[in-house]
């Protein structure tokens, strides 16, 4: 980035990352949620909304196995909103095999008419 390298570990760094990524999002969906920004480092932890999110997969290596379900519950530390909970199973790319099955649960039916990943991330980013 401009030859500087960047920590983002270094919370001061990540809304300079994120100004970076959103201008070299070709995707419109990932550009609004970089321009989104994120929470800054001084805010208090109390003032601060969290989102849970668990994902399922085919399988554990990023380059063969996909994305199966996506969970999101929104929170603070005050209150969890249940009503803002969002679920999606998904139509992975690659095929469940009976182990990653066996773990998630989600059958080859509940995947048949799933959208896939691409169809649900503006709603996925969105609640990010």
């Amino acid at each position: 980035m401009n030859g500087v390298k960047v920590e983002p570990a270094d919370p001061a760094n990540w809304p300079f990352v994120f100004r970076e990524l959103a201008q070299k999002s070709a995707n419109s969906c990932l550009r609004t949620f970089y321009q989104a920004g994120v929470v800054s480092p001084h805010t208090l932890i109390e003032s601060v909304q969290f989102l849970a999110m668990d994902v399922e997969t085919t399988g554990l290596n990023a380059q063969a196995h996909s994305i199966v379900s996506i969970g999101l519950v929104p929170f603070t530390l005050k209150r969890i909103f249940c009503s803002k909970a969002e679920y999606w199973v998904l139509n992975p790319s690659s095929e469940l095999s009976e182990k990653s099955v066996t773990f998630h649960h989600i059958t080859h039916a509940e995947i048949l008419n799933a959208p896939s990943l691409p169809e649900v991330l503006e709603p996925l980013l969105q609640a990010m």
